[in-house]
């Protein structure tokens, strides 16, 4: 039997992550009620500016997302986290302050992930 995992993506600037937000709150909390033995977060490269093409690849590849990982992610790493269910099998994603265009925000923008291709919310929804 596998177990589940949960992999906590920050907002943009959330640096260090742990120190952030709910980030270590919710860590605590669920490994603490036992809901979980594997909460998997770390500094993200590019921390301000959240970078496409280095955030999902850092979530596929050190932060080991598979099939029994539910992502919850905030802000820019909401985005990050439907980025991530398009092209990978996961348990589920939960995203907090969520948004799907650069809300006309040049950072935003340079971050990568509102095009040139569009959120494949039909392979997001079948991946989870």
């Amino acid at each position: 039997r596998t177990s589940m995992n949960v992999i906590i993506l920050p907002g943009s600037g959330c640096t260090p992550t742990r120190q952030c937000n709910f980030y270590s709150w919710l860590e605590r909390a669920l490994l603490d009620r036992g809901i979980v033995s594997d909460v998997r977060m770390a500094n993200m490269p590019s921390p301000y500016v959240c970078e496409r093409v280095l955030w999902v690849p850092f979530t596929e590849d050190t932060l080991k997302c598979d099939a029994n990982s539910i992502i919850v992610g905030h802000s820019s790493g909401a985005v990050c986290a439907l980025r991530v269910a398009e092209r990978n099998k996961l348990r589920g994603i939960v995203l907090v302050a969520g948004y799907d265009d650069d809300l006309g925000d040049a950072n935003e923008r340079a971050s990568g992930y509102f095009g040139p291709d569009a959120f494949d919310y039909d392979g997001i929804h079948a991946n989870c």
